[in-house]
């Protein structure tokens, strides 16, 4: 329900004697509130407000998923939310957080108020809100009450623009700071007061050293080199009643001379956590600063830095020290713009642009997860579309959003009496709409509702239906007239020998009806093979319009024969030229793999492979044939000249990068003395650079000697060295 809630219990006595001299002030946030729920606010005033539960309008989240949006009633002016807080310590100094805004685009007017028990005004501030958001920290206070309001008033009477959004209520508490110190001292050094390193404020001589080791010399506390131990010592002022202790921590270290790793530049866009600062012989005080030779500000590794700089990092002390700097670039987020609002109407598309001067702009939208600079939507309601926007460098814009704005579109009905007549017979058209007032216009220019029309061919008839609004639908629907009927063959009268060829009757039309002679089939078509070739004859009808006939002539074709030529058996990577043909002139060659035509081609492949030919003339088409290319011919052998054991699965072993074809193999291995470092008889061979006793050779040039036969029993011979690093 919240993002972060945490609960305790103080109770605090005020001591009117509690110095700055004895604690000093850090605020701790003890609440938090971002209303990641979907149940009711239980701190919204009834019937003050519309709405009771956190909402997803991007006017009143500013972080997280959900905030509270407080839809005043209209004319209600006063109070709209109340919630206590309580284990509130007395005497202690609290304030406020939240962030505010008009929830669309005009203003409102509030009063946000911090109450005790007794319903005195702690703290009171007047927020006047535009449509950005307010991020206010509220002037702290000091409780006087365990228990706690936080009060929102609305000072304007509600309207219907005057919304607020609310989110990230957080309550702080004002504890006491531990004085943090690192003491360091070079070797040489005989003592230290430790309590001369405390800084200001001054804290009291009461208090009581503890450590890794005994100090001397009570509150001062008396470092001696070589007696006491490099560690964190603390010094403890026992605090008032309620209230945390006054606590001083020195990390004290007596040290050798650093030496600290060099650290790179940083560019970024975002903040920058300073990582752990590495060397040798450091003091464990080592930290970063502003300023060169241990000046400046001091930053500890983990800090986040937000702007540009030059940073130090140091450890040790006058005498005994190190530094090294680099740089921190931040790079300013983009910003972005999109084009206005655009008003629809129900189906039609909305058109958004985002644009920015920045470089390598990439966009993302919501709702809909959409990307690009420019999107197409067709929402079903008025919906807003936010975008954000990501430049080359991986920084983040500011969130900008438009409405798209949908107006209600009419539904037009177009009913025909007759959709299929003869030539001169009369149809009604009649256009209606689901919305009243609507105006039709057709696409010959009539302005009737209901008309008569008797066309002379087929029409497609068109009426757009306007509404009150400007929002338009169109219906169309077409007559279909039957003419003088003609009737025609298609298809393609000739067919390949063996197969076969379909005519069909046009033209189709819904209640036409064909007979086909000499078969006396009725269907649309009709199949033609060897047993049926010659005459094929059509005649149609369509109830008492005119009909017609037709014919066509079919006949038979013969398919094309193919040769290929024989296998062949050559040397990987070598060309081959094969050519086909075919029986019958003018005939084309489909080639597979390789999609190629053509009667010759001249094939390349790096492995053995079949190849597969067809001849097509026409459309008609040969029985697919094969030849098979042979490439397990061995003519050379390739060796490599570097390898890397260092068993990164890389490059790990010495071999042969291609052995095909070879039927044996002794290879011999030897350093540059000629001494041999390892042999092999086999093709597959694999160093792993090692000797023939099993130690790792050192890194350097090895030499080799390799002798082999194919399976052909041709001798293949070849010298060379290999380069071996680890």
């Amino acid at each position: 329900m919240m993002k972060i809630l945490i609960r305790f219990s103080l109770f605090l006595t005020f001591i009117s004697n509690y110095f700055i001299t004895q604690a000093q002030c850090n605020w701790t946030q003890i609440y938090y509130e971002s209303y990641e729920y979907t149940t009711t606010i239980p701190y919204l005033l009834p019937g003050t407000t519309y709405q009771n539960t956190p909402q997803q309008w991007a006017g009143c989240i500013r972080t997280g998923s959900y905030g509270m949006y407080m839809n005043i009633v209209d004319g209600y002016i006063g109070q709209l939310y109340s919630q206590p807080f309580q284990n509130i310590c007395v005497g202690q100094n609290y304030r406020f957080s939240f962030s505010t805004r008009d929830a669309f685009t005009s203003t409102n007017n509030l009063t946000i108020s911090v109450k005790d028990a007794n319903g005195v005004t702690l703290v009171s501030q007047n927020v006047i809100n535009g449509s950005t958001w307010n991020d206010i920290t509220m002037v702290s206070f000091g409780a006087t009450t365990t228990t706690l309001t936080f009060e929102i008033v609305t000072n304007t009477a509600g309207t219907g623009g005057n919304d607020v959004g609310f989110d990230d209520l957080r309550l702080f508490q004002c504890n006491p700071t531990p004085h943090n110190y690192a003491v360091t001292e070079c070797l040489s050094t005989p003592s230290l007061n430790l309590y001369n390193s405390i800084g200001s404020p001054v804290l009291s001589s009461s208090g009581i050293w503890s450590g890794p080791s005994t100090l001397t010399n009570n509150h001062l506390g008396t470092f001696t080199s070589g007696v006491n131990t490099n560690g964190l010592y603390t010094y403890t002022i026992d605090g008032a009643p309620g209230c945390a202790d006054s606590v001083a921590n020195l990390n004290v270290a007596f040290i050798q001379t650093p030496t600290l790793n060099p650290i790179a530049n940083v560019i970024t866009c975002s903040s920058y956590i300073l990582p752990a600062i590495t060397g040798t012989s450091m003091s464990g005080n080592q930290k970063y600063y502003t300023g060169p030779g241990g000046t400046g500000a001091v930053l500890n590794p983990g800090t986040s830095v937000n702007t540009s700089q030059t940073l130090y990092a140091y450890d040790g002390t006058t005498g005994c020290s190190d530094e090294v700097s680099f740089t921190v670039t931040f790079l300013p987020p983009p910003v972005i713009s999109v084009s206005a609002n655009d008003t629809i109407c129900n189906g039609e598309a909305a058109v958004f642009t985002a644009s920015s001067s920045g470089n390598g702009m990439t966009y993302v939208w919501t709702p809909g997860n959409l990307t690009g600079s420019s999107i197409s939507v067709t929402p079903s309601a008025s919906t807003i579309y936010s975008v954000i926007g990501t430049d080359a460098n991986g920084c983040v814009s500011n969130i900008v959003s438009s409405a798209a704005i949908v107006k209600p579109k009419p539904v037009v009905t177009l009913q025909l009496s007759d959709d299929t007549i003869c030539v001169g017979s009369p149809v009604q058209l009649i256009a209606s709409s689901s919305v009243n007032g609507t105006n039709f216009l057709w696409n010959d220019g009539n302005a009737q509702a209901i008309r008569v029309i008797s066309p002379s061919i087929t029409t497609t008839y068109t009426v757009v239906g306007t509404s009150p609004n400007g929002c338009t639908d169109t219906k169309s629907a077409s007559v279909l007239v039957i003419p003088v009927l003609s009737v025609s063959i298609s298809g393609t009268p000739d067919f390949c020998d063996g197969s076969s060829t379909i005519l069909g009757a046009t033209p189709i039309i819904q209640g036409l009806t064909y007979v086909w002679s000499p078969s006396g089939s009725t269907g649309q078509s009709v199949i033609v093979d060897n047993s049926n070739v010659g005459w094929i004859y059509l005649e149609g009808s369509f109830f008492n319009c005119p009909a017609g006939k037709d014919s066509v002539l079919t006949s038979v074709l013969p398919n094309p024969e193919i040769t290929v030529p024989a296998d062949f058996l050559v040397c990987p990577g070598d060309p081959v030229v094969a050519t086909v043909s075919s029986d019958l002139p003018n005939s084309s060659f489909v080639w597979m793999p390789g999609n190629l035509s053509g009667n010759t081609n001249t094939l390349i492949s790096n492995g053995s492979m079949t190849y597969y030919v067809y001849a097509q003339n026409g459309n008609c088409v040969s029985e697919v044939d094969s030849f098979f290319v042979d490439m397990s011919l061995a003519c050379s052998m390739e060796v490599p000249n570097i390898f890397t054991p260092n068993n990164d699965q890389t490059n790990d072993y010495f071999s042969l990068v291609s052995y095909s074809g070879l039927a044996s193999l002794n290879i011999v291995i030897t350093n540059r003395w000629g001494n041999v470092i390892q042999e092999y008889d086999k093709p597959d061979f694999k160093w792993d650079g090692k000797d023939r006793n099993g130690n790792a050779v050192p890194e350097g040039v090895y030499f080799y000697n390799v002798v082999a036969k194919t399976g052909s029993g041709e001798e293949l011979k070849q010298q060379g060295f290999v380069q071996l690093f680890r």
